[in-house]
Formats: structure tokens, sequence, C-alpha cells
């Protein structure tokens, strides 16, 4: 009979604390973690951020971190997930709105500039900073961002080919020089990168017209790249 209320008072303790930890899940979003992550992460760097730093940003226990990630690395991939499908959703609806495809890639263009310039944590993975990221988790993340980026410009070349305003080419290929070469330009340090994109916009434009002219559209100066596009 003892045994059997012992039994029991460890059953109930048990069930208090799966529901504790439930509250405790629920109360202290994951997001909160993040944020305070981001923010760190940004202004000092992955090596200098430790999670007792992160727990006492976002004012919570160290412990209560665990529950929603296994370590600090866990949470940089988080927020390296959470940069990239922002970054999918925006080059997927600049892509797809109306226009001719060089209309439709420059938009492309114009906004990796946009996001480029917001997103700090994203900006030190694609400059390779080592100060702020791990190498092989910020080879990983442009990887990602590189399939993905290659893949919408791919389908705005293939339809540009098709309606007869682009030349012949590998829809792939072209899209996969187009943005490594975009993306070497962003790891130079002569100049500004929102410098080279026009210069390097109308190379890009003169190379992928059809010498035809068939199904092309007036098209806008190298220029326009630097503001913002109109809606």
């Amino acid at each position: 009979m003892a045994l059997q209320e012992s039994f029991d008072r460890l059953n109930i303790l048990f069930n208090y604390s799966v529901m504790s930890t439930g509250l405790m899940l629920e109360s202290v979003p994951r997001g909160r973690i993040m944020a305070a992550a981001r923010k760190r992460f940004e202004k000092f760097g992955y090596r200098a951020t430790s999670i007792a730093l992160i727990a006492r940003d976002a004012g919570i226990a160290v412990g209560t971190i665990y529950l929603y990630f296994r370590n600090k690395e866990q949470i940089l991939v988080a927020l390296f997930d959470e940069s990239n499908a922002r970054w999918m959703a925006e080059a997927a609806r600049a892509a797809n709105q109306a226009g001719s495809a060089e209309e439709r890639l420059l938009r492309v263009a114009q906004a990796s500039i946009e996001r480029n310039q917001r997103d700090q944590l994203l900006r030190a993975v694609m400059n390779r900073d080592l100060e702020m990221i791990l190498a092989p988790l910020c080879e990983e993340f442009r990887d990602k961002v590189l399939r993905h980026n290659v893949e919408v410009m791919a389908d705005v070349i293939r339809e540009g080919v098709r309606t007869g305003e682009l030349r012949s080419t590998d829809p792939e290929k072209t899209a996969f020089i187009l943005w490594t070469t975009a993306d070497a330009l962003l790891l130079q340090n002569q100049f500004p990168y929102e410098e080279l994109l026009p210069t390097y916009v109308g190379i890009v434009r003169d190379g992928l017209r059809n010498p035809e002219g068939l199904g092309t559209q007036p098209r806008k100066s190298p220029g326009a790249i630097k503001g913002k596009d109109k809606k």
C-alpha cells in the first residue's frame, strides 16, 4: 500500500513537471530567443556570444533556451533559415510581377540590394565574415541561397527565351553565371556593390538581348537599378 502511494506521488510530480514545461514553452516564445540572439550575433559576432548572454538579453533562464535549442549553433542555423525564407519570398515576389524578363531580373537584383542592406546577419554570411559566423555553416547557407536564386532567375530567363525577348541560352547555366558573378562583386572591397551593379546589369542585358529583337519591350536604363522599383 505504501509502495503504491509512493508511485502515485511520483506520477503526480511527473505530470506537474510536464505541465509546467508546457506552460513555460507557451510563455517564452521561441522568437524571443531568436531575436535576442540575432541582435547579439550582429553586434558582437558568433564567437563572443554565449547561451548565457542570449538568455540574459531575452530575460529568461539559461535552461529555458535548451527547451528550444540544443546549442548556440542550432540558434544560428534557425536564424539562417529564417533569413533565407524571407529572402526566398521576396525574390519570388519580385520575379513573379508582370513585366519583361529584363524588368523582372532587375527587380530581383534590386530586392537583393535592399535585403543585403537590411539584414546584417545575412550580409555577414554572404561576405564570409568569420568573426560573425562559422565557415561550414556559412557555406551551407550560401549554397541554399544560391540554389534558390538560380531557380528563380532560371524561370525568368526561360520565359524570356520562350517569348523571344532573350537569346536562346541554357536558363540554369545562365542564371548560375549571373548569380555567382553578382556574388563575386558583392564580396570584393574595391567598389561599393550598389555602384557596380548598374554596369553589370548593362553588360548582362546586352549579352542576353535577342539580336533579332523579337518579343522585346522598352528597356530601363542601367541606372534604374539604383532607385526603388516603381509599382
